[in-house]
């Protein structure tokens, strides 16, 4: 939740965020747990910086399904974009300008495939209603 602060200060950051439907089907904490976490995201930011579409298990072979990856992007200009990759372990983080462009076109697919912002947060709220 602190984390989360930093969406609603003044000058909040954009995150654009595609979740494959596994990650919001799969049942962690248990029923009431899961019924708030979903309606928490189908509600959406009330300051509209937040971009959530859910990648629906129809969109089939899809460039992450190797594993999550955040790409960072600063509004300074000499800060270069970076991606990162978790593990169990470790981050590990990519600089180059070839790795760069493989993870944006990557993210640029899924937000294709994906629902629209809309049909995620009604897919959201219908599963809110059955966890």
């Amino acid at each position: 939740m602190t984390r989360q602060q930093v969406l609603d200060r003044d000058d909040p950051p954009v995150m654009r965020v595609v979740l494959n439907e596994g990650a919001i089907r799969r049942l962690v904490g248990g029923p009431e747990v899961m019924r708030a976490q979903l309606r928490q995201l189908a509600a959406g930011r009330p300051r509209g910086n937040v971009l959530l579409q859910v990648l629906p298990f129809a969109a089939g072979e899809h460039p992450a399904m190797s594993g999550p990856f955040t790409i960072l992007a600063f509004p300074e200009p000499g800060d270069r974009p970076v991606v990162t990759l978790e593990n169990m372990a470790s981050t590990l983080s990519l600089e180059h300008d070839d790795d760069l462009r493989q993870y944006q076109r990557a993210f640029d697919f899924l937000q294709a495939a994906a629902l629209g912002p809309r049909e995620s947060a009604d897919m959201l709220a219908t599963l809110a209603g059955q966890a």
